[in-house]
């Protein structure tokens, strides 16, 4: 495991501390993540951090496609 995908692991997990304490609903993915994994307990923490990692990479990935294209 890498020092980078160790940060965004460390990462989510504060995210996921901080909204699970401020109990606000985000319209978003990660909030979507946060529903599964209460209601399935087939979505471990392990899945759920590894899938924000490879989000964060895919993410990337099509920023800088978008960027190449636009460029």
């Amino acid at each position: 495991m890498t020092l980078f995908t160790q940060y965004l692991q460390k990462l989510c997990k504060e995210l996921i501390k901080q909204r699970e304490n401020q109990n606000n609903n985000h319209k978003d993915i990660l909030n979507n993540l946060i529903e599964v994994s209460k209601i399935n307990p087939d979505m471990t923490e392990e899945i759920l951090y590894k899938t924000f990692v490879q989000m964060f990479g895919d993410g990337y990935e099509s920023a800088s496609a978008v960027n190449n294209i636009l460029l």
